[in-house]
């Protein structure tokens, strides 16, 4: 049985470092701009919680940076 998990261990290796090929560039591409739209949202709310006064605008933020996020998944799914 050990033996069977040591074969099945290094059988997948070469799968796993399939994803260090000419892929990788387009991969690191699309996640750093992910990261990068995430950040720009949250500065966003951040700006926009600190302008607030009463909890309605806080929670008014709070929505709009939900609806951004969204926005942003959809993005992300539309461009794979």
């Amino acid at each position: 049985m050990k033996r069977l998990c040591a074969v099945a261990l290094f059988a997948s290796i070469p799968l796993f470092s399939h994803a260090e090929g000419p892929d990788i560039a387009e991969h690191k591409k699309m996640v750093l701009e992910n990261i990068d739209g995430r950040i720009a949202n949250l500065n966003r709310a951040k700006e926009c919680v600190g302008a607030a006064q009463t909890k309605d605008a806080m929670k008014a933020c709070h929505e709009q940076l939900q609806n951004e996020q969204k926005n942003l998944r959809l993005q992300k799914r539309g461009k794979k």
